[in-house]
């Protein structure tokens, strides 16, 4: 969880680590400025605790929770300053950031360019049928379901998440700061990306480069290219809930 004045900097610090991602609301955190003039839809709200439909590019802030669901069919940019509660549904490039959790039972999805950042945890569905870059302060624990070509994590807190392709499997890029288990490595790799790099900052193996000889030789027999880092070892456990 951040506080307000831990947002924006937190915000600014994965937009400048993660490749621009997060263009519209450092712009907006630095400058107090909305775009207007690219945006066709600019308000700030208290809560969502109705349906939602925004028309043409948007930039919303919400105050509160999201608590009903948001649809943005012509992509744009989505402050929230609470919790995700509800379905929040994106379309072409988009840009949603939440500075605490979006809990189980919500679903955020995109079938365009997303880009998303959670302040908190993590523990609802992400589906995204185009690219993606997400970057979670806390824990993932939910479900991902990757696009094409590309999907990009990073987990500052452990990653138990289910992580699958929604169709065919592209390219996967994976840095958790905590602890991941060897067995979720695994599971993801068994669908046979065409590429899954991680770096994973403790699991229940000793540190080193993974997987084993045989396992990565049988992957690219596959067409599929592995390479995880293991940076620490921790004995096996499931993060506190």
């Amino acid at each position: 969880m951040l506080d307000q004045s831990q947002f924006p900097l937190a915000v600014a610090h994965a937009h400048v680590d993660f490749d621009n991602a997060f263009h519209s609301s450092t712009h907006f955190f630095h400058n107090g400025n909305m775009e207007r003039t690219w945006f066709h839809d600019v308000r700030t709200l208290a809560t969502v605790t109705e349906p939602l439909k925004l028309g043409g590019p948007a930039f919303i802030i919400v105050e509160g929770d999201v608590r009903a669901g948001i649809t943005a069919a012509d992509g744009g940019t989505i402050i929230v300053y609470w919790n995700v509660h509800a379905d929040i549904q994106m379309s072409g490039h988009s840009e949603l950031v939440i500075a605490e959790d979006v809990l189980e039972g919500a679903t955020i999805s995109d079938d365009g360019i997303h880009h998303l950042f959670v302040g908190g945890d993590f523990t609802g569905c992400l589906q995204s049928r185009g690219s993606c870059k997400a970057w979670v302060q806390g824990n993932l624990r939910g479900t991902v379901w990757t696009g094409q070509p590309l999907t990009r994590l990073r987990v500052l807190g452990d990653c138990t998440a289910t992580i699958r392709p929604i169709e065919e499997p592209a390219l996967l890029f994976l840095t958790v700061g905590g602890y991941m288990p060897y067995e979720s490595l695994v599971a993801i790799a068994s669908v046979r990306y065409t590429k899954f790099d991680a770096s994973v900052g403790k699991s229940d193996r000793v540190p080193g480069l993974y997987p084993d000889k045989v396992v990565h030789a049988a992957l690219r027999e596959h067409r599929s290219y592995n390479c995880w880092v293991i940076r620490d070892h921790a004995c096996h456990r499931i993060p506190d809930k």
